[in-house]
């Protein structure tokens, strides 16, 4: 057992994990360690980077977990693990509302139990779902203002909205449903995929890379 177990580690992933957690502390601690100063456009960059590189990991662990024969009973139990994470930091630690912010935490146990429930059908459709999920966030972009919405738990809780819950699940919540449920899809198909996409490895390294140069141009001229 021990051996099948070691056989899905993969060291790169871990690493990648590990190099999330230093970065998102690092963003977390910044306002306290200066409080006075800007936070410079790179660094911003930089600190941005941790949520989405957790977003498409928790996308691959779900495909290592089945590659290592881990149940559907097993996952979901580690999906609800985290949802109820997401519930108590909500309630507990930012008195508010819990699943009306969408966070991410929210995002990826919705993220995963859709992964879960469509891991068995054609990859063809997976892929197109994926790509869904993405590109429809550039039609909501120009079409939708987006506007964030909070309630304290030490408020009034008779504000409390479905329809702007819902928003907040879609498109208007810190990590909204569209599009960053297609980057955990696409963490999950590229690591289940892995050795059929291998011999493209390069181009998908060279494209990934002019993407990452063009986001960054992008903010730092509207910054």
């Amino acid at each position: 057992v021990e051996k099948q177990k070691m056989k899905f580690r993969n060291n790169l992933v871990d690493s990648v994990r590990g190099l999330a957690i230093i970065i998102m502390f690092a963003a977390n601690l910044w306002p306290y360690a200066v409080p006075m100063a800007n936070c410079p456009i790179w660094l911003r960059i930089v600190f941005s980077t941790a949520a989405p590189l957790f977003i498409f990991l928790s996308g691959v662990s779900i495909a290592f977990a089945q590659e290592a024969g881990k149940l559907t009973g097993a996952l979901l139990k580690r999906i609800f693990q985290v949802l109820l994470m997401g519930v108590i930091i909500d309630a507990l630690m930012w008195n508010i509302v819990p699943f009306y912010n969408f966070d991410v935490l929210y995002l990826i146990s919705f993220s995963l139990l859709l992964i879960v429930g469509l891991s068995r059908i054609p990859a063809a459709f997976q892929i197109l779902i994926t790509a869904g999920l993405l590109v429809a966030n550039l039609f909501l972009l120009s079409q939708y203002n987006f506007e964030m919405a909070t309630i304290e738990l030490s408020g009034n809780i008779t504000d409390f909205s479905i329809a702007t819950a819902l928003h907040q699940f879609l498109i208007d919540g810190w990590f909204p449903v569209l599009p960053w449920s297609g980057v955990a899809f696409s963490g999950y198909l590229l690591a289940k995929y892995r050795y059929k996409l291998k011999p493209f490895s390069l181009g998908f390294s060279i494209t990934g890379l002019a993407l990452i140069l063009l986001s960054c141009l992008l903010y730092t001229s509207d910054a």
